[in-house]
């Protein structure tokens, strides 16, 4: 096991020497040449000021340190195995130039020199590099472009999902288009190494497949010399029997299409009848787009549905730019599986695609370092006639530990791409009984959409646009602002005990402000579930008789969705059993099948079935509610609970696996 910690001193000893040398004018000509190449590729996608001088120097200056120590670390691994030599990295590299203004100093290089004696596997140099690639970015805006490399077991799997083995890069072609810092290709290309190894492939042919197959874009210049970086250092065990061996191996493995450029920006040269590529992987950039800010947005407009996403379009550029026959394997959020925004997007992979894999990660922490998002991987191929006919292979993890160890559940195209109205809904679970629970009680139901005696809508009050018109106590001409801070499983508090929202009670409406002013009762819920409600993804409340009683009219922010009456002969008992349902444990199971982020949308809303039979008759059980004690509170919703089951014929097998997947609330 490397010494990491004794590498990243010797890294920080870098980085403040680069930082000391930073006001000299070559140091400035460099960083100016830098900042001039790479605004205009990230100025379409970018946010948070990444791309102003006094906020990127601090990032040019560390990505100095980094790439460095990863080019004095090579000569010495080389020195070790007796094969091969590194020279002239900076002039063979076009994109080096911009670092190459530094020279490290001889005791930092001796340094170097006694670590990598120490540590003179490939695997400890390997694991140096991605530490060097990861601290480059570290506290230093990562999020503004929205990239975090792939844990390294994280990308074993997905490549293996893609279809790659031993022969791929013999035979195919492999692509990455935001490839970061290349753990992904680097998994594709320990592949080779091991045929080579295995005497499965000449280790010359190697070499040519790895200059001819491999492909991978970015835009940022260090990011396209760190993968060719870690690249060669995965391919270098293939030089040992090469007739190469004493050749500068940075010419000899220069990965010449790693290259510096945006590839959404010009899609039309790997599109369709020019699509090139075999394979393609990816862990795409999770970042909101301004569509008006992005180049060839009219080539994306197909799978585009409200705010854009860059891993949207990545996908859809990986699609488009894939052989017919070929495979696709993305690291994606959840919300791709019924998020309103990617409706088009799964419109058109049902179209042209036929999903082979899902491996999904449950827990939102522990997959990447500092990242607080559930994600899944997707797997693809890409058919002219798209028969839907193989089952996908469905595997859950918590947080991408033991993945070549998980359960395969084959689940048919049909259960888990589940047909809407609008586009189809990616219900995902390991456990085949959770799609026959589906099954019994979504098929052939009414849907909220469809239900006219309802309307669905978003509290709409965004209060730090009004902070002059927030109040902590009622005054004259002020109304009470309804928060999700309020609410809890059929319990509405106002004014709730949360501090946070304590100096936004109360909103001064006069002069009039043009967000809505709500009257009677309403189904309020969080638009946001809290983590601690594990298996519970709906929480509801209707607003009791007290509160409408003492506020007539009530806004209600932007974090809370509300369904109220559209028709006025509507009956209060049939929003009491809407409640009812939502907040139900077999409700929750369904919007946990279909939905795989936290927030709860508008649109999943009104994909939730609402039999009208069962809502009125819910509506019966439920009218005790708002006057319930918290010991009658829980008896009443286990009548709930009973009822809905009954009502859909779940066998006591389904009955018991929503009581294991849906906790009851506290």
């Amino acid at each position: 096991m490397a010494d990491c910690n004794g590498l990243q001193d010797i890294l920080s000893k870098i980085a403040e020497d680069v930082a000391e040398r930073s006001n000299t004018q070559v140091a400035a000509d460099a960083f100016d040449a830098y900042w001039q190449c790479l605004k205009p590729l990230a100025k379409p996608y970018v946010r948070d000021g990444f791309l102003e001088k006094d906020k990127a120097l601090p990032r040019f200056l560390s990505e100095t340190a980094t790439l460095h120590l990863a080019v004095s670390l090579i000569p010495q691994w080389c020195t070790a195995h007796g094969f091969g030599h590194a020279e002239d990295f900076w002039s063979i590299h076009h994109e080096a130039r911009f670092f190459s203004w530094y020279e490290t100093p001889q005791p930092l290089l001796s340094s170097i020199r006694t670590w990598a004696t120490a540590h003179s596997e490939i695997d400890d140099v390997l694991q140096a590099m991605v530490l060097a690639a990861e601290n480059s970015l570290v506290g230093l805006r990562r999020r503004s472009l929205g990239e975090f490399f792939t844990p390294t077991k994280i990308a074993q799997h997905l490549v293996s999902l893609a279809g790659c083995d031993l022969l791929t890069l013999s035979r195919h072609t492999v692509a990455d288009p935001a490839c970061g810092n290349g753990n992904l290709l680097a998994a594709v290309v320990a592949n080779t190494v091991q045929a080579v190894a295995s005497g499965l492939v000449d280790p010359d042919v190697a070499i040519a497949d790895l200059g001819r197959h491999v492909y991978g874009f970015d835009i940022q210049p260090i990011a396209v010399l760190l993968t060719r970086l870690q690249l060669l250092l995965v391919s270098l065990p293939i030089l040992r029997d090469s007739r190469l061996r004493d050749q500068n191996i940075y010419e000899v493995l220069s990965f010449p299409y790693i290259q510096l450029r945006d590839p959404l920006s010009s899609p039309e040269s790997f599109w369709d009848l020019f699509a090139p590529f075999d394979i393609i992987v990816g862990n795409p950039p999770f970042l909101k787009a301004v569509k008006r800010q992005m180049p060839s947005v009219a080539n994306y407009e197909e799978i585009l549905a409200g705010q854009p996403n860059l891993y949207q379009l990545f996908l859809w550029w990986a699609i488009r730019a894939t052989r017919t026959g070929g495979r696709i394997a993305f690291l994606v959020p959840q919300s791709i599986r019924a998020g309103q925004y990617l409706r088009r997007l799964r419109q058109q992979i049902t179209q042209t695609c036929e999903i082979t894999a899902i491996t999904s990660f449950a827990d939102r922490t522990g997959v990447f370092d500092s990242v607080d998002q559930q994600v899944m991987i997707v797997a693809l191929r890409k058919s002219a006639a798209t028969s839907h006919e193989s089952p996908i292979a469905v595997r859950v993890s918590a947080n991408g530990q033991s993945l070549g160890n998980l359960p395969t559940l084959n689940v048919p195209q049909h259960q888990l791409v589940r047909a809407q109205d609008d586009a189809p809904v990616w219900c995902v679970s390991s456990e085949r009984t959770d799609y026959a629970i589906m099954a019994r009680v979504c098929d052939g139901q009414r849907v909220l959409k469809n239900a006219k005696e309802f309307k669905i809508l978003n509290g709409g009050f965004v209060w730090n646009q009004h902070k002059e018109n927030l109040r902590s106590v009622e005054m004259e001409g002020s109304l009470p602002l309804v928060s999700s801070a309020s609410l809890g499983v059929h319990q509405f508090v106002f004014p709730p005990s949360d501090q946070r929202v304590r100096e936004r009670l109360f909103v001064h409406s006069g002069p009039p402000l043009a967000e809505p002013i709500y009257e009677n009762r309403t189904v309020l819920l969080k638009r946001t579930t809290p983590q601690k409600l594990q298996g519970r993804r709906v929480v509801a409340a209707t607003l009791p008789d007290a509160f409408l009683i003492k506020y007539p009219c009530y806004f209600v922010e932007n974090h809370v969705n509300l369904i109220c009456m559209s028709e006025a002969d509507t009956h209060e008992q049939c929003l009491l059993g809407l409640a009812a349902w939502l907040n139900s444990r077999l409700a929750n199971f369904i919007f946990g099948m279909m939905n795989g982020s936290s927030h709860l949308s508008k649109f999943e809303l009104e994909l939730m079935p609402a039999p009208k039979p069962m809502l009125a008759e819910l509506g019966n059980i439920a009218s005790s509610l708002p006057d319930c004690s918290a010991t009658e509170r829980h008896e009443v919703m286990a009548l709930i609970d009973k009822f809905t089951f009954e009502f859909f014929g779940l066998s006591p097998d389904e009955c018991r696996r929503i009581a294991q997947v849906v906790p009851l609330p506290g």
